[in-house]
């Protein structure tokens, strides 16, 4: 007999739906504080974004695309403490114009982060205690026979942050006797277009690359949330609309067969069956971007698209984080405006939960 899996420490991932009505949209006066323009404001270390559209209306948002630089990011090698010194820490760190990931994984290593000003450092047991700063446990709690982490957080863009200043003069101590080890660092500036004027060592500047640009034929089916659902706040059924539809435009992502017009596979391997299929079929268009992308970056594509494109085409944008959390798991946000002449929306997010 087979013993049953020991359980997870870590929670599962949770999915949140969220469904509305987007009023109008004006690129110069976007709204930041609302669903669903909030939500993608504020997502952080992006690595991989999709768009998927119509196929006819491809080439409307490629003309945008033109106007908008496409995201890139640079490498370079550098010790913590050189992000502290001179015009690199005046110009980027303390205006809150940068992104910075140090290598290594949060779950081992001593890794940081430096998101808008702020600096994050997620620190081993030792390291910790040799730095003697003041931080939070982090990760898993209880006896769970793990290693215990630590995060040390730092807003360098607070008056206080100055040389001279106590507390920044022990953060620059613990730069310079701990932490003096270089480290591979990956970054970006707020705008996503990766352009330094000053930077401690030569960059090495990375185009985030365009992966995909694929054309698909798939089922026809309907991209909308049927209005007598809406009507009658039937919440059990939107759960059902929206967990299929999130489900296709994942295989969509992920370039499955499954979803393709004239598939066909044996039912003992594969039971999936596309939403709601109509007679015909559609294509349609993914355009994927993967590297370091800035929120800014996502904001201003998703304005674009929206604003180009004709009302009540539909489009779905999709953007996935680097793994934030020490089980690995990445928050993710899937925005669709569905094929309706109406101003709706629905916004996946998908979150890790320790």
């Amino acid at each position: 007999m087979t013993p049953d899996p020991p359980p997870s420490i870590y929670q599962a991932p949770k999915c949140f739906v969220t469904y509305g009505t987007l009023g109008h949209v004006d690129s110069n006066q976007g709204s930041r504080s609302r669903k669903p323009w909030a939500n993608l404001s504020k997502m952080g270390f992006i690595q991989k974004v999709d768009l998927i559209m119509s196929q006819d209306h491809a080439n409307i948002v490629q003309e945008k695309l033109d106007y908008i630089l496409s995201p890139s990011y640079s490498r370079v090698t550098m010790t913590l403490g050189q992000i502290l010194e001179k015009d690199f820490f005046t110009d980027y760190v303390k205006t809150g114009s940068v992104l910075m990931m140090s290598q290594g994984r949060k779950a081992v290593d001593d890794v940081f982060t430096l998101e808008y000003g702020s600096l994050n450092m997620y620190l081993g047991k030792e390291s910790y205690e040799r730095a003697g700063l003041v931080g939070k446990t982090y990760g898993a709690k209880g006896n769970r026979k793990l290693k215990p982490r630590w995060v040390v957080t730092y807003d360098l863009k607070s008056h206080s942050m100055l040389h001279g200043k106590k507390g920044f003069d022990r953060l620059v101590y613990a730069c310079h006797h701990v932490f003096a080890k270089p480290l591979t660092w990956i970054l970006t500036t707020a705008s996503g277009k990766g352009k330094f004027s000053t930077t401690p060592q030569p960059v090495n500047k990375v185009p985030c690359s365009t992966i995909r640009c694929e054309h698909l034929k798939t089922s026809d089916i309907a991209l909308r949330v049927d209005r007598s659902i809406v009507s009658s706040e039937d919440r059990l059924a939107l759960e059902s609309v929206a967990t299929d539809l999130y489900e296709w435009l994942s295989l969509v992502r992920l370039g499955s067969t499954r979803i393709m017009k004239h598939d066909r596979i044996d039912a003992y391997l594969s039971r999936y069956e596309s939403p709601e299929a109509r007679s015909g079929s559609m294509e349609i268009c993914l355009m994927s971007w993967q590297g370091l992308v800035s929120s800014e970056w996502l904001y201003q594509l998703a304005m674009g698209v929206m604003t180009s494109l004709p009302q009540g085409a539909w489009f779905s944008l999709a953007a996935t984080e680097l793994s934030s959390s020490v089980s690995g798991a990445s928050k993710e946000v899937v925005l669709l405006r569905p094929d309706s002449p109406s101003d709706e929306y629905l916004l996946w997010e998908l979150q890790s939960l320790e």
